[in-house]
């Protein structure tokens, strides 16, 4: 592979390095490589069952506005000052805002969307990846990342960043905090490495499924 195939990765909170690099930097070898391809619908199944969602937050703080408003028109004639129940209804417009934000941020984070975008860009999803598992960090290149405005590139993220695990029958899947995720298929992870694996992610929460 040629070497400026390697070197940027569009929008990475990690790391981006060349390979080369990398390579001279550290002097340790990989404990683990894993060569693994996973296809659309396998990539955004995993992902939907393991993405942040605000379900609370969306459902409790429209209800919070509105009862904030019906406090503060109910109330009116009991207070000497109108404003004060003005005040109470313009707070209400905080909540009420805070849902509708965290609604659009969980549609625009989700597996749908994700879909009909893939589908108007003539995206695919699936996913090519090369793996390598060091001592405190892993490093990812995902050959099929052909973004118009990406380049390919090797990113190296600490195992401190993720945040959750899905395991199931074919699927192994490490996610942060903000669900970027390192999806691979169990059948190409070498026997015994899953629980190497799951053991460095200290800061992580397993769950398991039979299937997506």
């Amino acid at each position: 592979m040629q070497q400026n195939e390697r070197t940027y990765i569009y929008n990475s909170r990690y790391r981006v390095v060349d390979e080369e690099v990398f390579l001279a930097e550290t002097s340790e070898t990989p404990f683990a490589e894993v060569h693994t391809n996973i296809s659309e619908k396998t990539f955004l199944s995993s992902y939907s069952a393991l993405r942040r969602k605000y379900v609370l937050p969306v459902i409790l703080l429209p209800v919070t506005g509105v009862l904030m408003i019906a406090a503060a028109m109910l109330g009116a004639d009991k207070w000497q000052d109108e404003n004060t129940a003005y005040f109470i209804t313009l707070l209400a417009a905080i909540p009420i805002g805070t849902a509708l934000t965290l609604a659009l941020k969980s549609y625009l984070k989700s597996a749908a969307f994700l879909s009909n975008l893939g589908a108007k860009a003539e995206k695919k999803w699936d996913k090519s990846c090369d793996i390598a598992f060091y001592s405190d960090c892993l490093t990812c290149h995902d050959r099929l990342n052909n973004w118009a405005f990406t380049k390919k590139g090797i990113e190296v993220i600490p195992y401190t960043a993720i945040r959750k695990m899905l395991r199931t029958d074919d699927v192994f899947v490490l996610m942060d905090g903000h669900d970027k995720g390192i999806y691979m298929m169990r059948k190409d992870i070498p026997s015994g490495i899953e629980e190497k694996i799951a053991a460095k992610c200290t800061k992580a929460a397993l769950t398991k499924r039979t299937a997506l």
